[in-house]
């Protein structure tokens, strides 16, 4: 909602992060790409995923810093230190949804599949095939070293962990590598992994559990004549796993 232009303040702009940056909005095919704004969104993708490493000294670059502190005065508060123009891991002084991790991961891979499906003579930028193939190789170390399971938790103090099987984010995941091997990426060990773990978590419990058929982040095995045989699932979570379900088959067919 900002405008340069604007002769009018239009309210709080809150602040930028890494999971809602979608690099692919300025270049869909049959437009002329916006390289400033391309460039921009990928640059603070791959800045963000620097400062992690920096900051927090992973074994492997991958995870992005969770929000930026920019120049505006309804922003300088949400700065540990007051300062403008750093990299934080928080969201409103509390630690941030870890869902917006696999997001950034996700919004760099779609980049790199439009800007490949044009077939033109498009140059991807290196930043953007680096931030994307740093999170795959971090994704596959992280999930050889933890039994086949992706990371859910990413807490402020640089920790990721797993602590649970997340269906929107293994969704996620699995769309944006799928991608990646679209576009002439692949890492095929990690896509299984991926695509391995959500099969490992389809509830198929008993022939009339209401759970049957979804992929639950806890399922209740209860009685099933009570409420409590029931479990979370959102409608979010149907969408990114039936995404990166898709582009698995899309690239299967390409690869199998």
């Amino acid at each position: 909602i900002t405008d340069p232009y604007a002769q009018l303040y239009s309210g709080w702009r809150g602040l930028p992060y890494p999971g809602y940056q979608l690099p692919a909005i300025w270049c869909f095919k049959g437009t002329e790409i916006d390289h400033t704004r391309l460039n921009n969104s990928i640059n603070f993708l791959y800045d963000s995923q620097a400062w992690f490493k920096n900051k927090f000294k992973p074994s492997l670059p991958g995870p992005c810093a969770q929000a930026f502190v920019w120049n505006r005065q309804d922003a300088l508060a949400y700065a540990p230190d007051g300062k403008p123009d750093q990299f934080i891991m928080q969201h409103w002084y509390a630690e941030a949804w870890s869902g917006y991790e696999p997001r950034a991961f996700f919004g760099g891979c779609d980049a790199v599949h439009e800007l490949w499906s044009r077939q033109d003579s498009t140059v991807i930028p290196p930043k953007l095939i680096s931030f994307c193939q740093n999170w795959m190789n971090y994704l596959k170390w992280f999930m050889k070293n933890n039994v086949g399971k992706a990371p859910t938790y990413f807490r402020d103090n640089g920790s990721v962990e797993y602590d649970g099987f997340t269906p929107h984010m293994s969704g996620l995941w699995l769309a944006g590598a799928c991608m990646m091997a679209i576009a002439g990426y692949p890492d095929h060990e990690l896509i299984q992994l991926l695509f391995d773990e959500i099969q490992l978590n389809y509830a198929v419990i008993s022939p009339n559990h209401v759970m049957n058929g979804t992929w639950p982040a806890s399922i209740r095995t209860g009685n099933e004549t009570t409420a409590e045989n029931n479990s979370m699932f959102f409608s979010f979570y149907s969408g990114e796993l039936l995404r990166g379900l898709g582009l698995y088959v899309q690239y299967y067919n390409l690869h199998k």
